[in-house]
């Protein structure tokens, strides 16, 4: 295989600091300003403050691609709709042991 060399590098484009706060609040891939797009202004919050903890469970397969089908039938996601259920079954354990609900 012949080597092509390289006779000319395109030189990187010089970050300013709009492309860099950008960059910050948009997360990650290319700043839109980088791009040649502009900045979305409409960018989603998280919608709790509360700090976050990962949670890992092993299903059997045939369980996640019911749920994950199910979700996407409905256009539901599967975060939420886990979170809907762990929460509700709080409430049942907690109304067992006569806890009231905190939050």
């Amino acid at each position: 295989m012949s080597e092509k060399p390289f006779e000319r590098v395109p030189e990187p484009k010089l970050l300013v600091d709009d492309a860099m706060e950008s960059f910050e609040k948009e997360g990650s891939g290319q700043a839109p300003a980088l791009m040649g797009k502009p900045p979305r202004k409409n960018v989603k919050k998280a919608k709790t403050h509360a700090p976050a903890k990962r949670l890992s469970i092993d299903v059997p397969v045939f369980v996640q691609r019911r749920f994950k089908t199910a979700c996407r039938a409905t256009s539901r996601q599967m975060f939420t709709e886990l979170r809907h259920l762990i929460e509700a079954r709080m409430l049942e354990l907690e109304s067992e042991i006569g806890k009231p609900r905190a939050g």
